[in-house]
């Protein structure tokens, strides 16, 4: 088994872009409307999804999960891999 250190290493990059990339994340993945998002909060990684909360203008918090297969086809659409 791996140890958890080299797990936690290897998702901070998905991390990171995620957050360097949050109104394109936002965009795709949040169902309400984008003008009232505020910010992206918390991203976090389990075996079959990514859950993350995002706060709005008015300071409600909300919570949401998508798909590793979404998440991965949003990152090769950002990087421009395939349209």
């Amino acid at each position: 088994m791996r140890d958890l250190h080299q797990i936690m290493k290897d998702i901070q990059p998905y991390t990171e872009f995620t957050f360097e990339h949050e109104d394109e994340f936002l965009e795709r993945f949040v169902k309400v409307d984008n003008d009232s998002i505020f910010c992206l909060i918390k991203v976090s990684f389990g075996s079959d999804e990514i859950k993350f909360s995002y706060c709005l203008d008015n300071g409600k918090h909300f919570g949401d999960a998508i798909t590793i297969d979404d998440f991965i086809s949003w990152i090769r659409k950002v990087r421009g891999e395939y349209p």
